[in-house]
């Protein structure tokens, strides 16, 4: 036997034929054991005493970080360790005395605990401390003061179900998030996070844009259709799939648009004869988003379309309290769809040149419909290059299966469609001909215009903040004499309400849904019925909050109330488009900030954030000093309004100087209009005000002074000093690009003599409020480390107020050649409050003084190199 090679096999020679063995293998075999160290004899061996200062620091470390972190009673962190193992031997070393020995990264990785205790590589580690590798999730929920009111309200909705499973349809709604979709040539990424590497041919990548800028996209609509389970605590998350795509920009979501795709699926899937569902009960389960807000006006005329159309005995639907749309079963089928959106970027197809050119320029959801419904042709053109990537996001998610059951994929309901659909509530309307009853049922009041549908919503309908419900009467009615109840007559009987959620006799909890169904509830335990809100965010800008400030309103996407929009200054044309696109995606709602935090115009554009949908309309809506808005009713916000020849109205008009608008509704619900300020007699004019009468009737010098309001505009004249703040504007970026490379050549030219430093503001890190972390939104390349069974938790959400600005300052090495890398040197980060240390041209030259001084000055005050080239940093990927 001959020896002729050893790597990680040992290969011998039998007979002249080469036989390989393992080299763990040939280790049992061998006799000669004293050739090899076994490792063994450590097994259990003290710790070495070198190391033994940086093994009590570290602990000492950890110790400090479980103190500081008032959290760590719960399984949950909010910051890693340390940035990586090295930090962290960097930050114990600094610790240490003088030039104490520290572990290498390898050896102080294994005395970690392994990430996976089940494979082979865990033997390897010590555990002596209780750390680990970790990523962080988003898997922290906001809180909202009916979270446990709307749970017990789907508890008892999922019980309803079981009881009546045999008769009964369960369906849950909701839309996934816009999935962006770039211009021609500009393919832009779903930002969807990729779980695993996607297959690509060799030597191909998978690109997309840098950034995420776009206007159009996709609406991926899905409509979860349940099995009903035999038991109310088993699962609800089995059944079938349906997904609709829609275009954003001229197939939006709406009440009208879910209720004719619910119809026509539920008429294919769930219809004997095509018409009527088989199942006359239909519980719908929904987020509460704008389309699906059960106490808005639109979508309860959505639902009654649903049930006219399936002619059914009962509908019920509830939705969840806000910010727990974790709760809806189709909120789990979006993960699902996910997975066919990793590693995908998408584009529109190209138009022709001419009809691009007009595209170009349209930069907001609203001038791009507007363009559209001027010029038919540019829409169908817009269409026609949206239909490709639309078919393909319809042939991904129809690849997908739910337990083995495939993803259901639909056309959008047409518009055409809509207006069928929309066309049944004409039953309603006593005199035919005109607009549809559809169309002008645009507020509660409304109702009154239809004698059919005032008794209608009378006999079978039942509102609350959390629930819709629409049932056929036991009695003779215009509608049930047409078309009578299906159910057979027991069962029908004892049909009920679905109960509103009762507080027990302590108060302590909510009676069982057997204790409450069949009797008489209301929603007077609804905890945002009772409560009034408050907020220290508005106390901090009470200077702003005042009808002076009052620039324009915001819609809620909840409750569909004006809330004003306070600007110091004059709306420019860029917070216009700002507010229009708030508007259009349905950010804002009542009680949050208006824009996240980092946004350019995040504390200049401002709304009251101590008010909820349950509260009035603000009195500054009405007292704008500047800005005038139609009047609305003061508590609900209906257009529809009461008119000033009203009896009451006018006889409060005598009484008080001020009486806000009411709506028709409101006034017979009981409510009286709001006032204020009982009458004075009224002060004869002075003769300082006869003086100045001609100057009043010009324009004021400063239009947001108190003094403003006593200006009548009448002659467009005011006081003004010139000023040369003309500027023009150069916008070629080759010019620039030719700048910079000249700019490098004359610091390569006189680099001995010279500094060059480039200088830039990183964007805002958030800052969440006490008990609320907010996540930096950085994606992370590699797991953190965290304390063994601790979790890195974030809030699933980012609106914040608060933030970090760092700014950088880059030392660059000048190096020998223009054409070489100018990205080595020295990185200096200053960490500022964006709140009270705001970026600035004087903050930014303090800390460039103070930092060059400590690192390129030989006497701490001038400057070595008398030659300071300064430079506007950018990413390398911009221009």
């Amino acid at each position: 036997m001959t020896e002729v090679g050893i790597n990680t096999h040992l290969y011998y020679v039998y007979g002249g034929r080469a036989t390989v063995y393992p080299l763990r293998q040939q280790l049992v075999y061998s006799d000669v054991f004293k050739l090899f160290y076994d490792l063994r004899k450590n097994n259990g061996r003290p710790k070495d005493e070198k190391l033994k200062p940086f093994w009590s620091e570290l602990q000492k470390y950890l110790d400090e970080v479980a103190v500081v972190d008032d959290r760590r009673e719960t399984p949950y962190m909010f910051m890693p360790l340390a940035m990586s193992l090295t930090n962290l031997i960097s930050i114990i070393k600094a610790r240490l005395p003088g030039e104490s020995p520290c572990p290498s990264v390898s050896w102080l990785r294994l005395n970690f605990w392994p990430c996976n205790a089940y494979t082979r590589a865990a033997m390897c580690y010590t555990g002596v401390f209780k750390v680990k590798y970790a990523v962080q999730q988003r898997l922290l929920r906001q809180k909202h003061q009916d979270s446990a009111y709307a749970f017990q309200l789907f508890a008892m909705f999922k019980e309803m179900a079981v009881k009546y499973g045999e008769v009964s349809e369960f369906i849950s709604l909701d839309d996934k998030s816009i999935v962006p979709i770039g211009e021609p040539n500009k393919p832009v990424s779903t930002g969807v996070r990729p779980h695993n590497r996607a297959l690509v041919p060799e030597g191909v990548k998978l690109y997309a844009l840098d950034h995420d800028f776009h206007i159009h996209g996709a609406v991926p609509s899905v409509l979860f259709r349940i099995d009903i389970p035999s038991n109310s605590r088993d699962s609800f998350y089995n059944g079938n799939v349906h997904v609709l795509i829609k275009d954003k920009v001229f197939n939006p979501s709406s009440a009208l648009r879910h209720a004719t795709e619910t119809v026509k699926i539920l008429r294919s899937e769930g219809s004997a004869d095509g018409v009527n569902l088989s199942n006359p009960l239909l519980f719908v389960y929904t987020d509460g988003g704008p389309d699906h807000r059960t106490n808005f006006i639109s979508v309860q005329l959505s639902y009654l379309v649903i049930f006219f159309a399936l002619d059914l005995d009962m509908l019920i639907a509830a939705r969840t309290a806000p910010s727990q749309s974790y709760a809806n079963p189709a909120e789990r089928c979006m993960s699902l769809l996910n997975m066919a959106l990793q590693h995908v970027s998408l584009q529109r197809r190209e138009m022709d040149a001419n009809s691009e050119v007009r595209v170009k320029s349209l930069s907001s959801l609203k001038k791009l419909r507007s363009a559209a419904d001027k010029q038919p042709a540019l829409r169908e053109k817009l269409m026609e290059s949206l239909e490709p990537v639309l078919a393909q996001l319809k042939q991904r998610f129809s690849q997908l299966k739910l337990h083995d059951d495939p993803v259901l994929v639909h056309d959008a309901a047409s518009d055409e469609e809509m207006k069928n659909m929309s066309d049944i509530l004409d039953i309603l309307k006593e005199v035919d001909g005109g607009n549809n009853a559809f169309s002008q049922l645009k507020t509660k009041s409304d109702v009154v215009k239809f004698d059919k549908l005032k008794d209608f919503v009378e006999r079978h309908w039942r509102s609350r903040p959390y629930s819709f419900q629409i049932k056929k009467c036991k009695i003779d009615c215009w509608y049930c004499t047409l078309n009578p109840p299906r159910l057979p007559d027991e069962v029908f009987a004892a049909l009920d309400w679905l109960p509103d959620p009762t507080l027990n006799a302590d108060k302590s909890g909510f009676l069982p849904f057997s204790d409450v169904y069949g009797k008489e509830t209301t929603a007077e335990d609804c905890p945002s019925v009772r409560n009034s809100l408050s907020s220290e965010e508005d106390k901090k800008n009470k200077p702003l909050l005042v009808a002076a400030k009052v620039r324009a309103f915001i819609i809620c996407c909840e409750c569909g109330k004006r809330r004003v929009v306070y600007c110091s200054q004059k709306l420019s044309h860029q917070m216009c488009n700002c507010l229009d696109r708030v508007q259009e995606e349905l950010f804002y709602s009542c009680g949050s900030p208006l824009l996240p935090d980092g946004h350019q115009f995040n504390g200049k554009l401002l709304v009251r954030e101590g008010v909820d949908c349950s509260s009035p309309i603000e009195t500054t809506y009405y007292a704008g000093a500047v800005t005038k808005f139609a009047d609305i009713c003061f508590f609900c916000g209906d257009t529809d309004i009461v008119p000033d020849t009203n009896e009451t109205i006018k006889a409060l008009k005598q009484q008080y100087s001020i009486v806000r608008p009411i709506c028709p509704t409101c006034n017979s619900s009981g409510k009286l209009p709001a006032v204020r300020n009982a009458m004075k007699a009224r002060l004869l004019e002075s003769l300082l005000v006869r003086l100045f009468r001609l100057r009043l009737n010009f324009w004021p010098c400063n239009a947001y002074t108190r003094a403003a309001m006593c200006y009548t505009g009448v002659f467009k004249v005011k006081y003004a000093v010139q000023q040369r703040l003309l500027r023009q504007k150069h916008q070629d970026s080759a010019y620039a690009f030719q700048l910079f490379a000249m700019f490098k050549e004359m610091a390569v030219k006189y680099g001995e003599v010279s500094e060059f430093i480039s200088l830039d503001d990183k964007s805002i890190v958030p800052i969440g409020e006490p008990n609320k972390p907010v996540s930096t939104g950085v994606r992370p390349h590699n797991r953190a480390l965290v304390p063994e069974g601790v979790k890195l938790y974030a809030l699933d959400h980012d609106f914040h107020i608060h933030g970090a600005v760092p700014s950088v300052l880059f030392r660059i090495d000048i190096p020998s050649n223009s054409r070489d890398s100018f990205y080595n040197g020295n990185v200096h980060v200053t960490v500022k409050d964006k709140v009270f240390n705001p970026s600035s041209a004087l903050r930014h030259a303090t800390e460039t003084v103070k930092i060059l001084r400590s690192e390129g000055s030989a006497d701490g005050v001038n400057l070595s190199n008398p030659c300071y080239l300064s430079y506007r940093w950018r990413a390398r990927s911009s221009n």
